[in-house]
């Protein structure tokens, strides 16, 4: 059975059709036909992950050979019997590794502070949903730092961008999009507000250039369906804002004088949440592009 048949078996006994296997690969399915016709033979990084993704070793991808069982290799006695080494087991670690020891302690520290605030603050006469609303960047921080193992640092950094932008326009109507009048401002309007707006455009620009290049190695093989969806998602994103402060938002800050505080806090916990939404399906669209555009290539150049 030659290298191809052996793809092809392996694909079909795991009734996958080539553009499946294509796009959990990150090829093009004309990489796969090839591979299975013996047109071609896949680089390394490939056969890699097509023995993953058929659950044999690379023995068995290539060669056709069964893997040695227990753990042992075997190897010709000076009488031409073939023995059995038996070599101790390597040792390894726990699948995957919790959060390391520096970033338990930060986030045991954030979780301390969500409680000073949360508590101490209402005990010292203020208000408890100042307090709530303090203490709710350092609790989700905290959480963040405790269960997430790889980039707890970047998710941080949006949630305190998304917090703290929320809470700027719900407590005083500047938000980002100020920048956009920028020519025609006038100084009665107060310049600090603009600069507070600049200084929000460009920590969200950082924060997604860092998503950006945490994810520059993510590849994702363009369908005529992903490109339909991601067309779709970026023109929801662009037109949902709209709607919403037109049928949600607005209608809240007109009822905020007869609800009173109850008004207030759904409309603050509201404004948290869809400027949270925003901001991450802001980053999967800007990733997901960024990936197809990578895979596009990559299948161009197989």
């Amino acid at each position: 059975m030659t290298f191809g048949e052996r793809i092809c078996r392996l694909r079909t006994a795991r009734g996958l059709s080539q553009e499946e296997l294509a796009a959990e690969l990150q090829v093009s399915r004309q990489s796969v036909s090839k591979w299975e016709t013996g047109g071609s033979v896949p680089e390394l990084d490939k056969l890699l992950r097509l023995s993953e993704v058929f659950g044999v070793t690379l023995d068995e991808l290539v060669k056709g050979a069964p893997a040695p069982e227990d753990g042992g290799t075997e190897e010709t006695a000076a009488d031409g019997r073939t023995a059995e080494r038996t070599e101790p087991p390597a040792a390894s670690g726990p699948a995957r590794r919790g959060p390391d020891g520096i970033q338990r302690i930060v986030g045991v520290v954030l979780l301390g502070f969500a409680v000073l605030f949360g508590m101490l603050l209402p005990l010292l006469g203020v208000d408890i949903a100042v307090g709530l609303l303090a203490a709710q960047p350092f609790l989700l921080c905290g959480l963040v730092c405790l269960l997430v193992r790889r980039r707890a640092g970047l998710w941080c950094g949006w949630i305190w961008c998304a917090l703290t932008g929320a809470y700027l326009r719900y407590a005083t109507g500047i938000s980002w999009t100020l920048v956009f009048q920028t020519i025609g401002y006038q100084p009665e309007w107060n310049y600090i507000r603009l600069a507070i707006a600049w200084a929000m455009l460009a920590a969200l620009a950082l924060l997604l250039m860092g998503t950006l290049r945490s994810f520059r190695t993510l590849r994702i093989a363009p369908t005529r369906r992903r490109l339909i969806l991601l067309a779709a998602g970026w023109a929801a994103w662009l037109a949902l804002p709209w709607l919403v402060n037109k049928a949600v938002f607005v209608p809240w800050i007109q009822a905020l004088a007869n609800n009173g505080f109850a008004g207030a806090w759904r409309y603050t916990l509201a404004n948290f949440l869809w400027g949270g939404l925003r901001f991450l399906a802001l980053n999967v669209l800007a990733v997901c592009s960024l990936a197809l555009r990578r895979g596009r290539r990559s299948a161009g150049g197989d």
